[in-house]
């Protein structure tokens, strides 16, 4: 992957530059080092600083201007809705590398891996009505940079319905 650098200075200089290397010949002066957002695979790299100053002297003493990218990770919103105010979720968020993250009410997941990931629920009982989750299972694709949101919607039914049989009169 390249890197998105541009090295302006004295005398309109003006250089483009996907790797790091020797800029030679150099006039003295105030450079400024410009890094961009590289995107590589589906992944957003951001430079650590924007830019910097480097200021170049006469002689044989070298300048140096180091550029970092980080991996911009992803954002992940699990809105989970139907359940009593006092009732839990039962979500578990899976993703890369055995990522496994138990969710029990609307949030948001920060910095995340880019990549796959499911969201499994499970049903859920307050008093005496079962929460079945709506959908049980889903695929979601987590994007470098991004809040991607995956809903878990709980329906409640009458609680289980029951027959109390009595027999008279049999011998």
């Amino acid at each position: 992957t390249s890197a998105g650098i541009t090295v302006t200075g004295p005398g309109d200089y003006s250089r483009a530059l996907t790797a790091g290397g020797d800029l030679d010949e150099l006039v003295p002066g105030t450079y400024a080092v410009a890094a961009a957002p590289v995107l590589a695979v589906a992944t957003i790299y951001q430079p650590t600083a924007a830019s910097q100053a480097v200021q170049v002297v006469a002689g044989d003493t070298r300048a140096v201007a180091t550029v970092t990218y980080v991996m911009q990770p992803g954002r992940l919103a699990v809105l989970v809705t139907g359940l009593p105010g006092a009732t839990s979720a039962a979500v578990t968020v899976g993703g890369p590398g055995g990522f496994s993250l138990a969710v029990t009410a609307s949030d948001t997941l920060e910095g995340l891996v880019p990549g796959d990931y499911t969201v499994a629920a499970t049903a859920v009982t307050s008093g005496a009505t079962t929460f079945q989750p709506g959908p049980a299972s889903q695929p979601v694709s987590v994007a470098s940079g991004v809040l991607v949101t995956a809903s878990v919607g709980y329906a409640g039914g009458p609680p289980p319905s029951a027959l109390d049989l009595l027999i008279d009169g049999m011998y």
